[in-house]
């Protein structure tokens, strides 16, 4: 995928394939399986102490023994879902991600539409068009991940043809351009005519639960939120009994809520408004 990237002039996080301690060259980096999903396996390394201690837990992710080395980049984090049919590439959302702090990088939120100007969406549209030329995507849909720093500098993390995770695709694309990516990609594959493309303006948005450490001693259910038109879903995977351990990956998070507002700001109330309910029927012991 880099080679791509690099044959095709496509700014990306460069990176290198190493097998053991010696093969990192520079600090801070990104160490990651060669081959894995979740979020596991990777770690931000601020020296080698730090990458001598991560290094073990991140083989442990490894198919076949091989790590991706990668240059830190800098900025915030974002997901591109797009549509590629009939040798034309369409954009249907940019979602800007919320991750957790170094040296684990797990996604604890994904907003839709990402706030971001017109002239960065055009950039991006340009570069995903770039990238589908690049890896010959045809009839497909892709998830390409990227990274925005302050100065507008758009570079790539990866990309792949396949629909986003974390109810990306699922809910958060149709609730927030009304636009369905899946049946999209199903008339993709019966070769059907694509379904008109929209822009309702609305806000989605999914949290993951991160809830204090220590044992459930109990879950008072009626305490929990009631779906309505602005919370669109909520899931809370734990019983009485279990214990909360840290989140390390995708895999270990145990909760989420899909939030579906008019503005921004209404998102970021509802999310604290919502986590109270989940808070105050969750009682936990240290």
């Amino acid at each position: 995928m880099k080679s791509v990237f690099l044959r095709n002039n496509i700014s990306c996080a460069k990176g290198t394939i190493i097998t053991s301690l010696k093969g990192i060259k520079s600090y801070p980096c990104i160490i990651k399986p060669l081959s894995n999903s979740g979020s596991r396996g990777v770690f931000y390394c601020e020296n080698k102490n730090e990458a001598e201690r991560l290094l073990p837990e991140s083989l442990i992710h490894s198919d076949n023994g091989d790590i991706l080395t990668e240059e830190v980049l800098e900025g915030k984090e974002y997901s591109v879902e797009s549509i590629h049919f009939n040798n034309t590439t369409e954009v249907i959302q940019v979602t800007e991600k919320i991750t957790s702090d170094f040296p684990e990088n797990v996604e604890f939120g994904h907003i839709a539409p990402a706030m971001i100007s017109k002239e960065v969406k055009n950039n991006i549209v340009l570069i995903v068009n770039k990238i589908s030329k690049a890896f010959n995507f045809k009839n497909c849909a892709s998830h390409t991940e990227i990274k925005i720093n302050e100065s507008g500098e758009i570079r790539v993390i990866e990309t792949s043809p396949r629909l986003g995770g974390d109810y990306i695709s699922s809910t958060l694309v149709p609730n927030s351009t009304g636009f369905n990516i899946e049946e999209s990609l199903i008339k993709t594959a019966l070769k059907q005519p694509q379904p008109p493309l929209s822009q309702d303006g609305n806000f989605c948005a999914i949290f993951f639960l991160k809830l204090k450490q220590g044992a459930i001693s109990k879950i008072d259910e009626e305490k929990f939120p009631i779906i309505n038109d602005k919370l669109i879903s909520f899931r809370f995977e734990l019983q009485e009994g279990d214990k909360i351990a840290p989140i390390k990956n995708s895999l270990d998070r145990y909760g989420y809520y899909i939030i579906k507002a008019d503005t921004i700001q209404e998102i970021f109330n509802r999310k604290v408004n919502y986590f109270k309910y989940f808070e105050d029927a969750i009682e936990i012991l240290p």
